[in-house]
């Protein structure tokens, strides 16, 4: 027999919980409220570092969804004026899981170079240069040190900027 989380609509399909049976209805509406305000608040966050991990809008939202549950379920961190670090912990490592499944693209010299690095430096690179986190917070996610992450946002500056300034060819 099917949940009623999957009778819901597309719109709300990130919404993971299911009515508690030991509760009357009554009982539910603050919790449901609070969760409710708290996907509604930071949903667009873990997509928003999902999709520009992965790239793929797709496996995404399969991350997003996936983080955002596992933190619903196991959080109790819904402060709705601050970044739940818990959820970004949860969105990395789904990102990370669907990113190993990726069948891995045909090999170029320069793709070698960049690629084993990756993951580490894309991770840092999305959270302090798009989603504007202080290295603690990004520190907090990636479960490493301030002078790890100072690092990473280093190397992956100086990455960038290679492939930026990559020589050309003269005709």
């Amino acid at each position: 027999m099917p949940s009623s989380a999957h009778n819901r609509s597309r719109s709300s399909r990130w919404y993971p919980t299911e009515p508690n049976d030991s509760l009357s209805p009554a009982d539910t509406k603050p919790r449901d409220t609070g969760i409710r305000a708290c996907h509604e608040r930071w949903r667009t966050l873990a997509f928003t570092f999902c999709d520009c991990f992965l790239g793929d809008k797709e496996k995404a939202a399969t991350a997003a969804q996936e983080a955002f549950t596992t933190f619903l379920l196991d959080s109790c961190e819904r402060d709705h004026n601050r970044v739940p670090l818990m959820l970004l912990q949860y969105a990395l490592g789904c990102a990370l899981d669907q990113s190993s499944r990726e069948t891995t693209p045909q090999a170029t010299d320069e793709m070698e170079r960049i690629v084993p690095r990756l993951p580490a430096e894309r991770a840092v690179f999305i959270l302090r240069g798009i989603l504007d986190l202080s290295p603690f917070e990004v520190a907090v996610i990636g479960r490493t040190t301030s002078d790890e992450v100072h690092r990473l946002w280093t190397d992956s500056l100086l990455h960038l900027r290679d492939l930026w300034v990559k020589p050309r060819a003269v005709p």
